[in-house]
């Protein structure tokens, strides 16, 4: 099965609209006013206007976020579908007895053939002579067997026809039968009924109210529904509460190269036991920066890396990490104040804000999971291979099938801003603290909103995990 193509390409102006194509591209550019381009097409200002509309409309639908997961089929094509699978089942069944009763006219005429051959032959108007030697005994036998079992195949079909079924159903009954089984009928699986829309609703009440706690077990009991109806509507309620949750949620966009960077923990095992690796990351195009390697996660080697990081790479304007106790030190304070770089921690217990650099790690981990176990002094090298690895051989789509580095090495230069950035960031936070903003929370809506006035941080409607 081929993956279905997102990309539209650009659409072929026809020769005959290319004049009014160039005139609309020239009024939204601002390179004309709309008086002049309607006078240009010879039409009137409501009717040139009217026409730019319908183009923004049309793009304005394109962008709009569709809801996930495959579009509904239209209610009579889906009744179209059941009543085909419906008469498909029928004509299956039909042509089953039709291939039995078949089978039994041919068992019966191949008897009575075998009948009227012998009449002819004239074997059954002769009176039974006595056997004269072994050949004619053994002939008489396999006669008698082929008989019984066109016979018995005979009321094998004719008991099946009677009853309404195939041959293999009276096969697999009459091995049943032997074994002491019950008879069944392997009938294809069905539809199971839904039930009624109150149930439903109280059933879609206690799901939520517990988020998903409860059992099948527990809303059958409660609910007086079978095991299978109860899983049914739990299932459909717990789809529509995640998309639900993403629905509300928002994603964030880093839009420019060198502004954000996060940098997060990850212990390797090693021959000589485990060792730390410290991972630093642009926010913005997923480039490494660099990786440290530490016997210990503590406050001096978590300064040490991040001072290296920022005097090799250059430093960030702001820079994110969690609320590790090795990197809420005075040390690590120290350092990032002398790189004049603002600190953005993420709120409490809320290790999605920090998903970027979670998935980064799930890459590392699987790039380190597939070469042996390295020595702790050989960790630092095979740390410098990843890296490498990642940022000039992976091509990715929302970098335009540039590489990390493509797009890291056309990052901006953010010194001449840092100063101003952050008293903006601080004179922000002065002021949400005036409305009794928590400082936790009034220092990380003052980045937000600093990065997006300055266009370096775009929200979008829509979460995706």
């Amino acid at each position: 099965m081929t993956k279905k193509k997102t990309y539209t390409p650009m659409p072929e102006v026809p020769q005959a609209l290319r004049e009014k194509f160039l005139t609309v591209m020239a009024v939204q550019s601002g390179a004309m006013t709309v008086s002049d381009g309607a006078r240009k097409l010879g039409m009137s200002r409501n009717q040139f206007q009217s026409m730019m509309h319908k183009a923004m409309a049309g793009m304005i639908e394109a962008m709009t976020p569709k809801s996930p997961g495959r579009p509904a089929r239209p209610e009579k094509e889906a009744k179209l579908r059941v009543e085909s699978e419906k008469l498909r089942r029928e004509n299956d069944k039909l042509k089953a007895q039709v291939g039995s009763t078949h089978q039994m006219l041919e068992l019966v005429a191949d008897i009575f053939n075998r009948r009227i051959d012998r009449v002819m032959s004239g074997r059954e108007s002769k009176p039974k002579a006595k056997k004269t030697s072994p050949n004619d005994d053994a002939e008489d036998d396999l006669r008698a067997l082929e008989d019984f079992r066109f016979r018995h195949r005979l009321r094998a079909l004719i008991a099946a026809a009677l009853v309404g079924v195939g041959a293999s159903t009276a096969r697999r009954w009459r091995v049943r039968k032997r074994a002491g089984l019950p008879l069944r009928f392997a009938h294809a699986p069905r539809r199971r009924q839904m039930p009624a829309p109150e149930v439903v609703a109280a059933i879609d009440a206690d799901v939520r109210a517990l988020s998903g706690l409860i059992g099948a077990d527990a809303l059958r009991a409660a609910h007086h529904v079978s095991r299978r109806q109860a899983a049914d509507v739990k299932r459909a309620t717990l789809t529509a509460m995640e998309r639900e949750r993403i629905a509300r949620a928002d994603r964030v966009h880093v839009t420019a190269p060198g502004v954000v960077r996060g940098m997060d923990g990850m212990h390797v095992m090693t021959l000589g036991g485990a060792r730390w690796l410290l991972l630093f990351g642009d926010a913005s195009v997923a480039y490494r920066t660099s990786a440290a390697t530490t016997e210990r996660y503590d406050s001096p080697a978590v300064a040490a890396a991040i001072d290296e990081d920022f005097t090799r790479n250059g430093a960030p304007l702001v820079f994110r990490i969690d609320r590790a106790s090795a990197q809420r030190t005075p040390q690590v304070s120290d350092v990032l104040a002398r790189h004049r770089v603002v600190v953005l921690h993420g709120p409490a217990r809320h290790p999605q804000f920090y998903g970027q650099q979670e998935r980064q790690n799930r890459d590392h981990r699987a790039w380190l999971a597939a070469h042996p176990t390295p020595a702790p002094d050989a960790l630092g090298a095979l740390a410098h291979r990843m890296l490498r690895a990642l940022n000039e051989r992976w091509p990715q789509r929302r970098l335009g099938f540039r590489t990390p580095a493509q797009a890291w090495n056309a990052r901006l230069d953010v010194d001449p801003v840092r100063d101003s950035f952050h008293s903006e960031v601080q004179d922000l936070q002065s002021n949400y603290r005036r409305r009794d903003v928590p400082d936790d929370l009034a220092q990380r809506l003052a980045i937000e909103k600093a990065l997006t006035q300055r266009g370096w941080l775009r929200r979008e409607a829509g979460g995706w995990c």
